[in-house]
C-alpha cells in the first residue's frame, strides 16, 4: 500500500487542488482540524461505490493518526481502485508539520 508524508500531500494539493482527498475521522474530529481540501467521509460510512471518484487516480486518504486510513484504502483497493495513498501520521503529523 502506499503512503506519503503530509509534507508531500501539501505539495501535491499546491499543484493539483482538485486532487482526491478523503478524511475518514468523525465529523466532530474533522470539525477540530483538518487540510484545506479534504472531504470528510467517516470509515464507517465510506462505501467506495458509491464515490464519484476516477478509480485510476490517486485517492489520498487521512485520519488521525493512519490506522482508519488503512483500513479506507484497504476498502477502496477491494473496489478496484487502483491508487489508494495513505498519508503517514495522519492529521497528527500535519499539525506537528505546522500545515493548515
Amino acid at each position: 500500500m502506499k503512503t506519503i508524508s503530509p509534507i508531500e500531500l501539501q505539495k501535491i494539493l499546491a499543484e493539483n487542488p482538485n486532487a482526491a482527498l478523503l478524511d475518514v475521522r468523525t465529523p466532530v474530529e474533522f470539525a477540530e482540524v483538518h487540510a484545506p481540501s479534504a472531504k470528510n467521509i467517516p470509515l464507517d460510512e465510506l462505501n467506495p461505490a458509491a464515490l464519484s471518484l476516477d478509480k485510476n487516480l490517486p485517492v489520498y486518504l487521512l485520519c488521525r493518526s493512519g490506522q482508519r486510513a488503512t483500513k479506507a484504502a484497504e476498502k477502496l483497493a477491494k473496489e478496484n481502485f487502483l491508487q489508494p495513498v495513505v498519508v503517514t501520521g495522519g492529521t497528527l503529523a500535519w499539525i506537528e508539520a505546522n500545515l493548515r
